[in-house]
């Protein structure tokens, strides 16, 4: 008999899973049928009442296995009446003989078949335990599945980010000036942060002039009346605010993912900040900022904000860290890059243009006075008895003179105006926007002052020096060497004519 119980199981499992109401609907029909056969007993024979009876059992029977081993009990009952009326309308015991063995044969089979479908039921709940188990671990597989995904997926995109960031290292390694630096910045910080508000500025500490300067990423809120809104215009930063100084007492990354909820800054007016989450890092180097002993190592800051707050996280601070390293290398190059370039034109003893370059620039100037129709004048001086004054007190002396002249042309004149050194003792100015009258009073200016000037030979000895200055105004007509030998001549005529004078082309002509 154990090819029944998976027959069996086949049955009931495809009945009993499918639907119910087909039960329903066929014990109503049996039910219907079997009353009126009752109804009609006296008109149908009772042999063929017997057998159809006996159908009709089996028929309900198949009906109730598939309800399950509470059906069958209730059929068991239902037998039991069957059994009741059939024997109240039977005459002869051999009749009531056969319907016993009959039940009893139905008897048997529903309790046969009341421990498959006990065992079934038993499986099915087994089953059902295990298929929630099972249920269960595929949850956790997946949610193990879809946290390696997401741990794959961020591993990937900070791989990305570190793709992009030795790109960055490579072009930065290339930049040898400011605005070179913020577009690789204003790149950088585009590409590293794809889909984030972020926003940055860069200072750097400027050793010639002792105070910071701002590369704006763009206009902000803080700055709007000192700084104009080019992405590349270095302007002079003298607002250190509480961040600015946090970073140089500190000397290490301020991070701020919400300033309305970081206790560091809880007592300052949050209404005027341009930012609620802020990266502000400092950028390490050789220089010195304000002679002070413990902030000789930074040459800049450079922030990161944005106006939402928890846009920046320890991710993000890790990648714009190792940036910020990157630029500060870069700026140290471009320092280094321009004391270079400033030993190339520039004069070693009085710290102005050397001959070659002065030329490179007057012939811009010109160009550029032509085009824009803009007044130029253009001054050579030159030290008075020079030669007589070396041999008197010695080259160093003499080397000392052409350094005083040198201090005293730059601080007198201003600073769009080109000073260089023309050779020997003579010293050459291109004065910008400067019409004749102009350029004899500047002219007159330099001359008198300078003769005021006392220039210490020793502890006891110091002398008075004057200047002999030619001049001339341009007009679109000169050439550059015509423009030179005019002013040339015009210092000849000052030289020739005592000396301790000023001449213009324009007053010998």
């Amino acid at each position: 008999m154990n090819w029944v119980q998976p027959v069996f199981e086949k049955i009931f499992y495809k009945y009993n899973k499918t639907t119910k109401g087909i039960f329903f609907i066929y014990l109503s029909i049996i039910s219907i049928i079997t009353i009126l056969f009752i109804l009609s007993l006296k008109y149908i024979d009772k042999n063929f009442f017997i057998v159809l009876i006996s159908i009709i059992n089996i028929l309900i029977f198949f009906s109730f296995i598939c309800l399950g081993k509470n059906a069958i009990i209730i059929f068991l009952l239902y037998l039991l009446y069957n059994l009741f009326i059939v024997l109240a309308l039977s005459s002869s015991i051999f009749q009531n003989l056969v319907w016993v063995i009959n039940f009893l044969f139905l008897v048997i089979c529903v309790i046969f078949f009341y421990n498959i479908i006990d065992n079934i039921e038993s499986k099915e709940k087994i089953f059902e335990i295990h298929n929630i188990e099972l249920e269960k671990r595929q949850q956790e597989a997946i949610e193990k599945i879809n946290k390696i995904r997401s741990i794959i997926n961020g591993a990937q995109a900070t791989i990305s980010r570190y793709k992009i960031l030795n790109s960055i290292a490579q072009k930065l390694s290339f930049a040898f000036d400011f605005n070179t630096i913020n577009e690789i910045l204003l790149f950088a910080t585009a590409e590293l942060e794809k889909d984030k508000p972020i926003k940055y500025t860069l200072i750097f500490y400027d050793e010639e002039i002792k105070r910071f300067r701002l590369i704006p990423s763009e206009k902000n809120d803080f700055n709007d009346e000192q700084h104009d809104s080019k992405p590349t215009s270095i302007k002079i930063y003298d607002n250190l605010d509480i961040f600015d100084e946090w970073i140089l007492k500190f000397r290490y990354s301020l991070l701020i993912k919400n300033i309305d909820k970081d206790f560091r800054f809880k007592n300052i007016d949050k209404n005027k900040l341009y930012f609620k989450s802020l990266l502000a890092i400092p950028l390490l180097g050789n220089k010195k900022i304000r002679d002070k002993k413990n902030e000789n190592e930074i040459i800049g800051i450079l922030r990161f904000y944005s106006i939402e707050p928890e846009i920046i996280g320890e991710e993000d601070a890790r990648l714009l860290n190792y940036l910020a390293n990157l630029i500060s290398n870069a700026i140290q190059n471009t320092l280094l890059f321009q004391e270079t370039q400033k030993l190339a034109i520039k004069d070693g003893l009085t710290g102005l243009y050397l001959r070659r370059y002065f030329m490179e620039r007057l012939d811009e100037e010109i160009k550029r006075s032509k085009e824009t129709k803009k007044d130029l004048s253009f001054l050579l001086i030159d030290i008075d008895h020079f030669k007589q004054c070396n041999d008197t007190y010695g080259h160093l002396f003499g080397d000392k003179v052409l350094k005083v002249l040198g201090e005293f042309l730059k601080t007198d004149l201003r600073e769009v105006d080109i000073i260089g050194r023309y050779g020997g003792e003579e010293f050459a100015t291109i004065l910008l926007n400067t019409n004749l009258n102009g350029a004899r009073a500047t002219a007159e200016r330099l001359r008198q002052e300078f003769s005021k000037l006392v220039i210490s030979v020793n502890e006891n000895e110091a002398v008075k020096l004057t200047l002999s200055i030619g001049g001339i105004c341009y007009k679109p007509e000169y050439k550059i060497m015509q423009l030179i030998n005019l002013a040339d001549k015009a210092l000849y005529y000052s030289k020739e004519n005592g000396r301790n004078r000023v001449t213009f082309w324009e007053d010998i002509s």
